[in-house]
């Protein structure tokens, strides 16, 4: 089958079907309707291009070199890990925004802040002195 030999070449072989299989994975994920469009447009074109190096490399490739790239490993991971974690973040339900709860309180009754003048003494007692003043002569 193409540029597979597991028995001479198991690590290209395996980097192939692994290429392959993220593609996949990756365009499966971008065709959920439960992420946002930025999301499954990014996946799209991961999805794509894993997909149709490794369809190179296993079917069309003719032999020399070619390039193992370390990504194909970790993005299909990450992108499957952050649209899982993205559908469980978008499932709890919101907390309503602070300004819409106060639709169902009544009014508050603000008044004007009025300048009540110097402070009055209670009548019935006399005035106190300034403690930081001198003693008054007698």
């Amino acid at each position: 089958m193409g540029n597979l030999d597991f028995a001479n070449h198991a690590g290209f072989s395996w980097y192939c079907l692994f290429l392959m299989f993220s593609g996949i994975a990756l365009l499966v994920l971008a065709v959920l309707k439960k992420q946002l469009p930025q999301r499954r447009i990014v996946q799209a074109i991961f999805g794509l291009g894993f997909f149709g190096y490794g369809f190179y490399l296993t079917f069309i490739w003719g032999g020399g070199s070619y390039f193992v790239f370390f990504y194909a490993f970790v993005v299909p991971v990450m992108l499957i890990v952050n649209a899982f974690r993205g559908n469980a973040t978008r499932r709890v339900p919101a907390q309503p925004p602070v300004g819409l709860g106060s639709a169902n309180m009544p009014p508050v009754n603000l008044q004007p802040m009025v300048d009540p003048g110097p402070p009055m003494a209670d009548p019935g007692v006399p005035p106190m002195r300034d403690p930081g003043l001198p003693p008054m002569p007698s």
